[in-house]
């Protein structure tokens, strides 16, 4: 199964791409995983749409970025 993390800088007070790349790494080293970054509204739609079309086995997360309550590393 395939893990992949959707990532909206823009969204939010401050933008914690590398930070949640590398935890993302760290917990997650032992999946098939890809991250992708947004840089224009419309992005992870498209992503999420296409990921799902597949018909591949695999689990999809948003990060958002919308609070520093969001400190929970997915995996």
């Amino acid at each position: 199964m395939r893990h992949l993390f959707l990532v909206n800088p823009a969204a939010g007070k401050k933008d914690r791409t590398r930070e949640y790349q590398a935890r993302i790494a760290t917990a997650c080293k032992d999946l098939n995983y890809e991250i992708l970054v947004s840089r224009q509204p419309g992005d992870l739609t498209s992503w999420s749409r296409q990921a799902a079309a597949s018909g591949e086995a695999l689990r999809i997360y948003c990060l958002l970025y919308t609070s520093d309550a969001a400190d929970d590393t997915p995996c």
